[in-house]
């Protein structure tokens, strides 16, 4: 039983289907959710007990910047990777963005530099 935990936000199931098989093969235990509000459901049901949140930024009811802003003030530990196919996606302040389309390498790879920092920090030197 692995000790990572992430939860999955994307409206298109497909998409959450491959990031679940990616970050399952990598150890994570994978929740879903279809949007910003099912995620925030989920994640007051699991007591924030998630290491990732992995978000699509364009989806209905509430979208992933939304989303990443409630999550950030009440589950401040969870880090946050959104997620988007929109090429001329601006960065946000404080929060890392993968573009879509992505390896699964990119996504493994993205997802343990945000999770375990100090290991970005100690293999920069």
């Amino acid at each position: 039983m692995s000790d990572k935990t992430s939860l999955i936000v994307d409206d298109d199931p497909l998409v959450r289907r491959f990031i679940k098989a990616v970050l399952e093969r990598d150890g994570y235990q994978v929740t879903e959710a279809k949007d910003g509000l099912d995620a925030l459901d989920t994640l007051r049901t699991l007591s924030g007990a998630v290491d990732v949140l992995v978000s699509d930024i364009k989806m209905p009811h509430l979208d992933g910047l939304a989303l990443a802003g409630f999550v950030r003030a009440e589950f401040p530990a969870i880090a946050i990777l959104l997620i988007s196919g929109y090429g001329a996606l601006d960065r946000q302040p404080g929060f890392d963005i993968l573009q879509k389309p992505f390896l699964p390498s990119a996504l493994v790879s993205a997802v343990n530099l945000i999770v375990h920092p100090r290991a970005k920090v100690a293999s920069a030197q």
